[in-house]
């Protein structure tokens, strides 16, 4: 069992519980949720974004 905030860490998990104001919004596998485009997803493309900004911001 793991408990995170954050979303790469997950990746690791064989099942994963999506929670949103204390309540389960989802579960399944990584692929699964971000197929689902709910707010795994969401949350997983707010996560890459911010990582390719900052890669930008360190390499210019």
């Amino acid at each position: 069992m793991m408990i995170t905030h954050r979303i790469t860490h997950a990746l690791r998990a064989d099942k994963i519980f999506v929670l949103e104001n204390g309540r389960i919004v989802a579960s399944g596998r990584h692929a699964d949720l971000l197929e689902q485009k709910g707010l795994y997803a969401t949350l997983w493309q707010q996560s890459h974004r911010a990582n390719n900004d900052f890669a930008e911001l360190a390499h210019s």
